[in-house]
């Protein structure tokens, strides 16, 4: 009986921090808070809730021809894309920035790469791409315990996203950009 119980314990777990990592990639403004599991502070809201969960990328079919069921063909141009992501013990956090890419698809591809090259607990995923104005994302930590991250359309809405709760989040840290023509 006390075996089932650790094993249900242990599941119980699992699936709290996997939770975590899909409530940081919701496509929400910033990153959700991630508490230490020994701190009794939620922090601030977690946002609307987990949106779709990552999947296979699709690309359409190739030049002259429509996109398959279900597919929508990526846009060319300038992108550029940020992502976050954290290690769901509540102690690491992570960032990445794509530069300027040809496609939404590459944009996203490369700020995930980026962003998982910066820490190998950290899992990034889920990037957010545009084709106009400007990106930025910064991690911010709390000396009470817990990481989050914040993003926007200019350096001061990532930052003010970052900082909800009393999150400390170092200028030094932020990334991003703008596309031609925007500032």
């Amino acid at each position: 009986m006390k075996g089932f119980l650790g094993l249900c314990s242990l599941v119980g777990i699992v699936v709290i921090l996997s939770m975590s990592q899909t409530l940081a990639q919701s496509g929400v403004l910033s990153g959700p808070p991630q508490i230490q599991p020994e701190s009794r502070d939620p922090g601030p809201g977690l946002g609307p809730g987990p949106g779709p969960g990552p999947g296979p990328r699709v690309q359409g079919p190739g030049p002259g021809v429509g996109p398959g069921p279900g597919e929508r063909r990526q846009q060319d141009g300038v992108w550029i894309a940020v992502v976050g992501g954290f290690d769901g013990s509540g102690k690491r956090v992570s960032i990445g920035y794509s530069g300027h890419q040809q496609s939404k698809l590459d944009a996203e591809d490369a700020a995930i790469r980026a962003c998982n090259g910066k820490d190998r607990t950290v899992a990034c995923q889920n990037a957010f791409a545009v084709s106009t104005g400007c990106l930025y994302i910064v991690p911010g930590n709390r000396s009470g315990g817990g990481v989050r991250w914040g993003r926007g359309g200019t350096r001061e809405a990532a930052f003010q996203e970052c900082r909800r709760g009393g999150y400390n989040c170092p200028s030094s840290k932020l990334i991003g950009g703008c596309l031609p023509g925007y500032r």
